[in-house]
């Protein structure tokens, strides 16, 4: 029931709305509700028609009842229409929420696979929820009012024909009840398989490239199919149950009717009741039978809603978006003094949730600031967790990380606090179908079309901007598949360039770019030695030569910090493999 009512409190919002959909509903329900009585009086008027008796009476009574229907469907094209307006203003704002929220979870709590997961069965569960604001609840309450108004009826036409009926039907309500559960059960088992054949459908469409490269296609449509097939037999064990309950309730109430029919002819033989009553009563009994039978399975199904809204209710209660949501990590609004700002990093210990192992183990090292500093490593070193450290994306659960200024002490703030004067460039960069402008700025609306200028002919991209039709305003696909990956690097820098950030990260953003991207890139880092602070994550490249501070990670510990020249006089060096002193000696190169 505390689920229903936590579902049931969003529609504040749309409290107006509801309201006149509520009143126009209550019309076309008690609207139907006066049918029953002229149908009962134009059977009992039937008998008199072939003599030309009662026509007029007949005619009258027939008028008024498509009348009353008439009515009752202009009703409900009002309050469907209208709940079905306020549901979706509801649901997308329910969307926009999620969404908001879902982007400010701290990653170091919650893998990104995880939030895809959870993206797609909230995608999955949010048609059930939705189902739930609109038909579910609306045919619930037009039920629970027919059913309700039936009963009134039944019991001021009869109240000794009614007691007996309802002591029928509470004999067999237990196999209702029985039906109607197996339904919600198989509810959300439907929706658990739906969520897992889309993340199914999610995970091939993302790595369609592996997949063709490795000529797999044919594997994965299988294991696709396999989830298709299981979730079809959940499907239709949920489709037998639910077509079950109305023909086993109309079996069962009939049974029960039947018995009440005999009772009742005996009471119209002993003129306790009219003709006319009798069938006004079994008519009203019919609109009980269809009525009770749905409220009891639409109830079920508005918890199910109820319940599908709970099991996302963290990422949905914070309207004010990640910056208040459960254990979000600051956005940082908050920026320090100006200038290159470096890292002090002491006894930092970080581990995975879902690790046993930590990533880092006591690290402690320094980032000079406006000097290009390297951090190398064999791959699981720790490179790419010290790089979401470093950003704040990251925080370390043990240990010290703090902002230093240039030929001054650490300030006091961690990288979370800081995090608009850092810039994170990765291996592979983030670009959305919009134009390049609005690709470097990011969102940034202070930024100018100046300095998006300055920023691109930095990063080495704004002769090849000039060249497009529309220069900065081109419009590229999504995810930049028109751009080479070298120019969507260089965009990508561009964007971390443009927001004049004191410190930059480039978390092996070159691993994947040919000679000359990797040329175009090292000569835009050299071109800002001294006005910004550099941090190379990278396990081998061009980057990592003429670098003026080297860290060298092994198994998430620190094995070396210095200048480069500093390594061959380092007697731990000599115990790496041979591999890793192929990348430490490229950093002399």
């Amino acid at each position: 029931m505390r689920e229903i009512v936590s579902l049931l409190k969003l529609t504040r919002t749309q409290l107006r709305t509801y309201g006149i959909a509520l009143l126009a509903l209550t019309v076309g329900t008690v609207t139907v509700l006066f049918v029953p009585p002229l149908f009962g009086r134009v059977l009992n008027a039937f008998p008199g028609l072939a003599e030309g008796k009662n026509v007029l009476l007949v005619r009258h009574s027939l008028l008024l009842i498509a009348g009353l229907i008439s009515l009752d469907a202009l009703a409900t094209v009002a309050y469907s229409f209208l709940v079905a307006i306020a549901s979706e203003r509801i649901i997308n704002e329910l969307r926009a929420r999620f969404f908001r929220n879902l982007l400010g979870q701290p990653l170091d709590e919650r893998s990104p696979k995880h939030l895809g997961q959870i993206a797609s069965e909230f995608a999955s569960d949010l048609a059930l929820v939705q189902d739930g604001f609109s038909g579910t609840l609306l045919n619930f309450l037009r039920h629970s009012m027919f059913t309700i108004g039936s009963i009134c009826a039944l019991l001021y036409i009869d109240p000794k024909l009614t007691l007996v009926a309802f002591a029928g039907v509470g004999m067999f309500g237990g196999l209702i009840v029985y039906f109607i559960k197996r339904a919600n059960k198989a509810i959300v088992s439907v929706q658990q398989y739906r969520a897992k054949v889309m993340s199914l459908l999610l995970e091939g469409a993302y790595n369609a490239y592996i997949v063709q490269a490795y000529a797999r296609t044919d594997y994965l449509s299988r294991r696709f199919n396999k989830g298709l097939d299981e979730m079809f037999r959940r499907v239709r064990s949920f489709l037998l149950v639910t077509s079950c309950i109305s023909p086993v309730s109309l079996v069962l109430f009939s049974l029960v009717m039947t018995g009440v029919a005999f009772y009742g002819i005996r009471e119209l033989r002993m003129d306790s009741i009219t003709v006319q009553q009798l069938v006004t009563y079994f008519s009203y009994a019919l609109v009980l039978i269809l009525s009770a039978s749905q409220v009891g399975y639409l109830g079920g199904r508005l918890r199910q809603a109820s319940l599908m809204f709970a099991k996302h209710q963290a990422l949905l209660v914070c309207a004010n978006g990640p910056d208040t949501a459960a254990g979000a990590i600051n956005p940082g609004a908050r920026v320090v003094s100006v200038g290159p700002h470096g890292f002090i990093v002491q006894n930092v210990t970080f581990c995975y949730p879902d690790k046993q192992s930590p990533a880092l183990t006591n690290v402690s090292f320094t980032i000079e600031p406006g000097r290009i500093n390297a951090i190398i490593g064999e791959s699981g070193a720790g490179k790419s967790t010290l790089a979401a450290l470093l950003c704040g994306v990251y925080r370390p659960q043990s240990g010290l990380l703090r902002i230093t200024a240039e030929n001054g002490p650490a300030i006091d703030a961690a990288p979370g606090d800081f995090r608009q004067a850092i810039a994170l460039v990765p291996q592979e960069p983030f670009l959305f179908a919009a134009s390049i402008t609005e690709n470097i700025t990011f969102g940034r609306e202070e930024i100018s079309e100046a300095q998006v200028r300055q920023a691109a002919i930095a990063a080495r991209i704004h002769d090849f901007i000039m060249t497009l039709p529309q220069g900065y305003r081109t419009v590229i696909q999504e995810g930049g598949k028109d751009l080479s990956r070298g120019q969507r690097q260089r965009i990508s820098i561009a964007r971390a360039l443009a927001g004049s950030p004191s410190i930059m990260i480039l978390d092996e953003a070159t691993a994947s770019l040919d000679a000359i991207s990797e040329r175009a890139i090292k000569t835009a880092i050299e071109d800002l030695r001294g006005r910004v602070t550099f941090v190379v994550i990278a396990h081998q490249g061009a980057l990592l030569s003429d670098v003026d501070h080297l860290v060298a990670l092994q198994m998430g510990e620190v094995l070396f910090e210095g200048h480069p020249s500093q390594i061959d006089a380092n007697s731990s060096v000599r115990v790496l493999s041979a591999a890793f002193q192929g990348v430490a000696a490229n950093a002399l190169c």
